[in-house]
């Protein structure tokens, strides 16, 4: 049996969560897919990564920060899931209601039905200290220093297994 609860923010602004009997909170628009999923792995040390995006249309926002580590639980009044990054005791709350996709180490083992990255492209672009450009859907989205590494973060938005994002600088 879930509980729902609604939070008036300080910003004004009104949420709507559901709680459930484990006592976690989850944002009313949260697939119970989605939820079914963080509760398994809730305090399993099992790592997951998090594609976020447009939950009405399935398209990724190609986060590339804070979005590996292993599921937690927030104190309080009103307990939410949390990605807690390796090596760290605590994490961000997670945008439940807008994840389009989870991967595990090894598989993806939840995806929204219309889960989009778009054209992911490597090319040579004009940029003297990163001249490897990462497109999507024609858009550059990031630049390397070598072409390995843009290669190498391409494959992040495009694998079924856990990625290591690599940050553009490098």
């Amino acid at each position: 049996m879930q509980h729902h609860i609604i939070e008036q923010t300080s910003h004004g602004n009104t949420v709507r969560y559901q709680r459930l009997p484990s006592g976690t909170c989850y944002h009313e628009d949260t697939p119970q897919e989605v939820i079914a999923l963080l509760e398994e792995v809730q305090g399993t040390q099992r790592k997951i990564r998090l594609y976020y995006g447009d939950p009405a249309t399935g398209q990724s926002w190609f986060d590339e920060n804070d979005v590996i580590g292993t599921i937690g639980r927030s104190c309080g009044k009103i307990k939410v899931p949390l990605l807690i990054e390796p090596g760290e005791s605590g994490g961000l709350a997670i945008l439940d209601h807008c994840i389009v996709r989870i991967d595990s180490p090894f598989r993806t083992i939840y995806q929204h039905p219309t889960f989009r990255v778009g054209d992911v492209a490597i090319q040579k672009g004009v940029h003297v200290d990163y001249p490897w450009s990462v497109t999507i859907d024609g858009q550059v989205h990031a630049g390397f220093v070598n072409k390995r590494r843009a290669n190498a973060f391409a494959a992040s938005f495009k694998a079924n297994a856990l990625p290591c994002p690599s940050t553009s600088t490098g």
